[in-house]
């Protein structure tokens, strides 16, 4: 780690500012209110007037920095895919009881984003999270895709597009068969059984209705978004 105390405490600051901005000129800022709540507290603790509360060790800093950067990607997620204060509201009318019922699953929310060690997995819970607000999943399976993304492994991505997208069938010699595997343990794909010879056209794999809303909903978007991956 070569970034000192006040370089970390820098970007904290940068990104909690553009976190507050986003918010405020988003339209939907009385629904994310928790959010800025969390802001208001950090920027409290990093203002060189409360003495107490600015003698932070590096370790809390950095552990700030990874938090906010987390909710500041979510948010993008929901800039980016445009939702609207509108499509909150019904989200809200036809399945919550109030705004402060939105606060707590926005709780909720932050809570999951505290848990997951990448970045990256922040982009996927908030197209999933647009998602459940425009009624492509329900609120079910938004629980459940979130508990799979906590477990999900970043790289393995690539290979349920390919098996979505591209799969491989049984004449192909296909390799990658760790990241199958844990993709089959989390549900998401399934391989064929290849009994009759004349079936070496068939696919090897077949993804489950979850794979398939996992990719569409959640991951395909990142994995366009973001190159390197390709």
């Amino acid at each position: 780690m070569n970034e000192s105390i006040d370089e970390v405490k820098d970007k904290v600051k940068n990104c909690n500012n553009e976190i507050l901005t986003m918010l405020n000129s988003s339209g939907i800022a009385e629904y994310f209110s928790i959010i800025k709540e969390v802001c208001v507290a950090l920027s409290d603790t990093l203002t060189p007037f409360n003495i107490i509360k600015s003698v932070y060790s590096l370790q809390n800093l950095i552990n700030e920095k990874y938090k906010i950067i987390k909710i500041k990607k979510f948010l993008e997620q929901l800039k980016s895919n445009s939702i609207t204060k509108q499509e909150l509201e019904k989200y809200a009318k036809n399945n919550l009881k109030s705004k402060s019922d939105i606060k707590q699953e926005i709780e909720k929310v932050l809570y999951l984003l505290n848990f997951f060690n990448e970045e990256e997995k922040s982009e996927i819970l908030g197209n999933l999270y647009v998602n459940l607000i425009k009624e492509n999943i329900s609120y079910n399976e938004f629980q459940t895709y979130s508990s799979i993304l906590n477990t999900f492994i970043i790289s393995d991505a690539l290979t349920l597009k390919e098996i979505i997208e591209d799969p491989p069938t049984y004449q192909e010699n296909y390799q990658k068969y760790h990241s199958i595997a844990r993709l089959e343990s989390l549900g998401l794909v399934y391989r064929k059984d290849n009994f009759w010879r004349d079936t070496k056209d068939d696919l090897r794999f077949v993804a489950f209705e979850d794979g398939l809303k996992f990719y569409n909903y959640g991951l395909k978007d990142f994995i366009n978004n973001n190159k390197k991956l390709l």
